[in-house]
């Protein structure tokens, strides 16, 4: 059976609850969202199989429900390198991001390349691709020695400054590297440099909330 971009929006447009709408908006969904379960989207996804040219369509509505179906349905291997990005610059929904790594990025030939690049990233959602992107493919050994230590020094230089969809992802990335022995030490090194950045921060503004609390009596 052919599904159109029409008929799949009015199939999503009935499936979608209230409650589930809310959920996914307090979860930072923004823009039209249908509210449909991953169940729903999970059983379209199978009548539908492969269909790159419906998940484009529906990738390019900017509705969240069809965005994540597209990721389900799109064929990863037909993506150049600039639609990846495309993609990737559209995503504002941390699950999305999650989706889209996870179902296309890592499957197609630009996965290696694209991870280092996005790595560089200041956007939130950008980042959260990139290290969720290196923590999958680290395992698979993915990476030379070099380029691990150029995604732990990013780490570094990025993660205090980070949103927290960045910064999970970071976290994820570094303790993937951390069990690699080539750049185990360097990996571990960071992470404890953070811990005590953050607990410093976390001190520096409690005490600045006490000094404020004591002004004011």
């Amino acid at each position: 059976m052919e599904y159109s971009k029409v008929k799949v929006i009015e199939e999503l447009r009935k499936l979608g609850t209230e409650q589930n709408r809310a959920l996914y908006k307090r979860l930072g969904a923004t823009g039209e969202v249908l509210g449909v379960s991953l169940h729903d989207l999970d059983r379209m996804r199978r009548r539908i199989l492969r269909d790159d040219k419906l998940a484009h369509e529906l990738w390019k509505t900017g509705i969240m429900d069809c965005r994540c179906l597209a990721t389900f349905i799109a064929d990863p291997t037909r993506f150049t390198e600039l639609e990846l990005d495309a993609w990737a610059a559209d995503i504002d929904y941390y699950p999305l991001a999650d989706y889209f790594v996870s179902k296309v990025v890592i499957r197609s030939k630009h996965a290696l390349k694209l991870s280092l690049k996005w790595m560089k990233s200041k956007q939130p959602f950008i980042q959260r691709c990139a290290f969720s992107c290196i923590s999958i493919m680290a395992k698979k050994g993915a990476y030379e020695e070099k380029e691990m230590l150029e995604a732990i020094s990013a780490i570094r230089r990025s993660y205090l400054k980070a949103a927290q969809v960045g910064r999970e992802a970071m976290n994820g990335a570094l303790i993937v590297l951390a069990g690699i022995p080539s750049v185990q030490k360097r990996a571990s090194d960071v992470a404890g440099y953070l811990r005590d950045a953050e607990l410093a921060i976390a001190q520096a503004a409690s005490e600045s909330a006490g000094t404020g609390a004591a002004r004011k009596k």
